[in-house]
């Protein structure tokens, strides 16, 4: 699953123009998105189908070649595979799992227009230029009713355009181009229940309305119908464009239908009682398809001017021109929650829409000038402080995504920091030997409070939820949860005891102090190697590259190291430091009196990292004697032991049973980020293949994912009271704060 931006930026990775899916050499003409969200299926006129993973990465992992040009595609509920239909007149079912074809449906002996999957997953019903319909079984390939009717004794026209199946699997109907709808009852073996006639021309569409056995039909002739399939009756006559009709969708609650044309318009009607409702103008040319979300709040759009456009269901104004096609746009679909669109074109390419960035416009939030280089939470997650290479600190509220203050302390590149056990004090070092100590304590008050009163706000709107969820209507009831899910803070409902939230940062703003407590200034000579800083901040040890060293030779073996230090750690209360060296060994130290308590020997190359248990029991040293490692992390329970080696892979230990979890292949470039979520139950890696991951510590799996614009330079988690948001930060000098929904995590609300 995506970790998805809380603050939405059209200009970063998640911004309204997700990815461009590229690959074909052909027309793009339909595209399927699984129920899951994870795969989406585009097929073209090259003769492919191509399968993406997840969204995110955009890369092709499956192909699949029939030799012919694709004309229509469909996945099944349970988005274990697809259906794929050619020109030749041939379909394929075809395992998302495996890669391979299950069954091959064959018997039309013309090109396959259209298929339709009943959402049980047990049937599939195509569409010919035959003049019939296809019902297959899923589960065995067999054809169970052929359904012939269409075109007449004449058979001069007849080719099926567009099928369609109930909610409940129990019927569907079929369009042509000889003017007609035929509803078929797919439990009496695809028996003609109705012949529904009254179009003046091709039938070029159909969709049955939300879980009722309504039928609504588009046309040449500029209408469309609203029919009782049940029955064979005509409700509603649905007039008002002035150009024929490409396509018909109902929205998943069956409230509404939307109507696309060759009038540049679409228009929304009311599927109760068939009135217009909205008529949706500004695209240049013909309108080729549209949807509608599944709150019933926006409707999509696409044309033949290249664009698809996005507009608010409430006033009919478009709310965002989303371009990027350079051809036709032939189709659009959306994600079960609506937040993303997939968008199909003739210029070889399918799109991926972020549609709430696409409606929210923020004001571009601040970025590094240059790689961030530290990034680090006070302990009670509502503040994020990160550090840049351009010598500047950051202080953001990560549940708004907004940077609170930005401070100049360094005249060179920040590359340590540590933020104190109890979140009032944060130290940075730089290169140049400089060391700021910063007091954030009226900031973290601030934020208490704020983060107090959201917690009120969001419990009264859960209140509010339950209280009127029996009495309020289906609309009302998913504005309350899209307000919720959108990481924002919903507005206290009137009346209630809870005063409304005084922003973060309007509190932060009428601060005056300061935070600059304390500084050590920039010294001439060696340059930092490394820093280490204790648990409440008042020490720091600092490895220099000193040109002076005491030659090899002369060295004391029993006092000192015998070749290089690489890194020095200080246990949290900065009695004790560790230094590691290119001698083979480690040095544990007794600050106090700069004497060596004792030396862990035993590895046969150089240290390259350390760590210390969290309840500085343990002490992990890893070096180049095998596979080379890079990192090392102890989880803050003390129970799990992460190692990112060289290779881009993690190992993970279990430290209580004593044994190795199978390696996680996490990325396909050098590792840079190796971090516990705060509870010990997720690993977090990310590095420069752009890619943060989130692992499950008990069982090595991949929970969710996300792709940046830039190389992932540093990460941590946030958020009050449960760590819900990873914050990133990129060698672009951007920081993104990322949803880790509950669900992902297990939390009950």
């Amino acid at each position: 699953m995506c970790l998805l931006p809380r603050l939405l930026r059209p200009g970063q990775a998640g911004g309204i123009q997700r990815m461009t899916l590229r690959g074909h050499s052909g027309p793009v003409p339909r595209i399927a998105i699984a129920p899951n969200c994870c795969e989406v299926v585009t097929i073209s006129e090259d003769g492919s189908a191509q399968v993406v993973w997840d969204m995110n990465i955009g890369d092709c992992v499956m192909h699949l070649a029939r030799g012919a040009p694709l004309t229509a595609v469909g996945i099944t509920p349970d988005s274990s595979a697809a259906v794929v239909a050619a020109a030749d007149g041939t379909a394929a079912l075809w395992s998302l799992t495996t890669g391979q074809v299950t069954h091959n449906f064959k018997g039309h002996t013309g090109r396959i227009n259209c298929l339709a999957i009943d959402k049980q997953g047990i049937r599939v019903v195509t569409g010919s230029e035959d003049h019939t319909g296809r019902v297959w079984n899923l589960h065995n390939g067999e054809c169970e009713a052929v359904l012939r009717g269409h075109g007449g004794a004449a058979g001069l026209v007849g080719s099926v355009l567009d099928v369609c199946v109930c909610s409940d699997g129990t019927l569907a109907a079929t369009v042509s181009d000889d003017f007609s709808c035929r509803v078929w009852d797919l439990d009496e073996d695809g028996e003609q229940l109705h012949l529904l006639e009254g179009h003046g021309g091709w039938v070029t569409s159909a969709a049955f309305v939300g879980t009722t056995h309504r039928l609504v039909t588009a046309s040449h002739d500029a209408t469309a119908r609203l029919w009782d399939a049940l029955r064979g009756r005509c409700l509603f006559v649905l007039s008002g464009h002035s150009g024929r009709l490409n396509r018909v969708s109902v929205d998943p609650g069956g409230s509404w239908a939307i109507t696309a044309s060759d009038d540049h318009t679409a228009r929304v009607w009311d599927c109760e009682t068939g009135e217009l409702k909205l008529v949706l103008e500004g695209h240049s040319a013909h309108v080729t398809d549209a949807a509608i979300t599944r709150d019933g709040r926006k409707a999509i759009t696409v044309s033949g001017d290249g664009t698809c456009a996005m507009w608010d269901m409430a006033s009919g104004e478009r709310e965002a021109l989303l371009e990027g096609h350079t051809g036709e746009v032939a189709a659009v679909v959306l994600t079960q929650r609506g937040r993303f669109a997939v968008t199909a074109g003739e210029d070889c390419t399918a799109r991926v829409w972020d549609l709430a960035a696409a409606a929210e416009r923020p004001a571009p939030a601040p970025t590094h000038g240059g790689k961030v280089s530290a990034l680090q939470s006070l302990p009670d997650g509502q503040l994020v402080v990160s550090a840049g290479d351009d010598g500047r600190v950051f202080l953001w509220d990560p549940v708004e995504g907004v940077c609170l203050k930005q401070l100049d302390g360094h005249r060179v590149g920040v590359r340590f920091m540590r933020v104190s056990v109890d979140g009032d004090c944060v130290l940075t070092g730089s290169g140049d030997r400089q060391i700021n100590q910063w007091n954030w304590s009226e900031y973290s008050a601030a934020a208490q409070e704020v983060g107090l009163r959201r917690s009120l706000e969001r419990r009264e709107v859960m209140l509010a939820t339950l209280t009127t969820a029996g009495g309020s209507t289906g609309r009302a009831t998913s504005s309350v949860a899209y307000e919720l899910g959108t990481g924002g803070t919903a507005a206290p409902s009137p009346g209630s005891g809870v005063k409304p939230c005084k922003s973060l940062l309007d509190m932060v703003s009428t601060l005056q102090r300061d935070p600059l407590r304390a500084s050590m200034p920039a010294q001439q000579g060696s340059r930092v190697k490394h820093m280490a800083f204790d648990g409440s901040c008042r020490t720091a040890a600092v490895l220099l590259f000193d040109s002076t060293l005491i030659r090899r030779g002369e060295r004391d073996a029993t006092r000192t190291h015998s070749g290089g230090v690489n890194a020095v750690y200080l246990a949290r209360d900065g009695l004790t430091a560790i230094t590691i060296s290119k001698d083979n060994t480690a040095r544990v130290w007794d600050v106090a009196t700069a004497s060596t308590r004792f030396v862990v020997e035993g590895h046969t190359d150089g240290l390259v990292a350390a760590d210390i248990s969290g309840d500085e029991q343990l002490l992990a040293t890893a070096a180049y004697d095998k596979t080379p490692p890079i990192t090392v992390s102890f989880s803050p329970n003390s129970r799990w032991m992460a190692v990112g080696l060289e290779d881009h892979t993690v190992v993970v230990w279990d430290l209580v049973q004593r044994c190795c979890l199978p390696s996680l292949d996490a990325h396909k470039a050098p590792l840079a980020v190796l971090t516990w979520s705060p509870d010990s139950r997720f690993l977090l890696t990310a590095g420069q293949d752009c890619t943060v991951r989130l692992w499950r510590s008990e069982d090595g799996r991949q929970q969710a994912f996300f792709m940046g614009d830039a190389a992932i330079t540093t990460a941590c988690f946030a958020g009050h009271p449960k760590p819900d948001i990873v914050v990133a930060g990129d060698a672009a000098g951007t920081v993104h704060f990322l949803d880790f929904a509950e669900e992902l995590q297990g939390w009950s609300t």
